[in-house]
């Protein structure tokens, strides 16, 4: 029996699969990611339970849908509000130095507040989480629309330009929604709850 003749069989098929998945593995690397898609979306969901917060008399839910796209970062944010306030919103800010940090009221700056009737206010991020807006109230939106249901709740449907926070992905987004029945109440913090993430 010749053994040298199994041997080299043995070195040669290691070889031809070793060889196999190297050139697999630079195609992915260079050819699949220059053909990327130029858009991708994900999913995220959010509850908090009636210990945390009063805007439901169950758990709240958010929903947020985002798709990168060329130009634009565009989401859809569910919200299972139950009733129609002028002054409820989704704010948003982004850590636009990408120090992995939101600083409130620093010089990350730049959030925004999407209200139902298709209103919009520009602010800071605040401290406790919500946004300080600006002077000037609010104005009609270019960035979003707003539909509510009382089954369902609210749902934000937001484009924003890449280029209105110099953004790009990933990114580290802060998000926010604040009942407007808190300016009623005395603007407790249970009507309000935030959460950050990378979008």
């Amino acid at each position: 029996m010749n053994l040298a003749k199994y041997g080299l069989k043995i070195l040669i098929i290691p070889s031809l699969v070793l060889l196999t998945a190297l050139g697999l593995g630079i195609y992915q690397l260079f050819y699949a990611n220059l053909h990327a898609p130029e858009s991708f979306s994900r999913s995220s969901n959010f509850a908090w339970s009636p210990l945390y917060q009063e805007i439901v008399n169950g758990t709240l839910w958010i929903n947020v849908t985002w798709t990168w796209q060329t130009e634009n970062l565009s989401m859809t944010v569910k919200v299972n509000d139950d009733d129609l306030h002028y002054l409820d919103y989704v704010g948003i800010a982004f850590d636009r130095n990408y120090n992995g940090v939101i600083e409130s009221l620093g010089k990350d700056g730049g959030a925004l507040g999407f209200f139902p009737y298709n209103q919009y206010w520009g602010g800071l991020l605040g401290p406790l989480g919500g946004i300080s807006f600006a002077s000037g109230g609010l104005s009609p939106s270019k960035y979003h629309t707003c539909t509510f249901t009382n089954e369902t709740g609210y749902e934000f449907r937001i484009s924003l330009p890449k280029t209105l926070f110099t953004i790009d992905h990933p990114i580290l987004m802060h998000l926010c929604y604040r009942d407007g029945k808190c300016s009623e109440v005395g603007y407790p913090e249970s009507y309000h709850v935030f959460i950050e993430f990378e979008v």
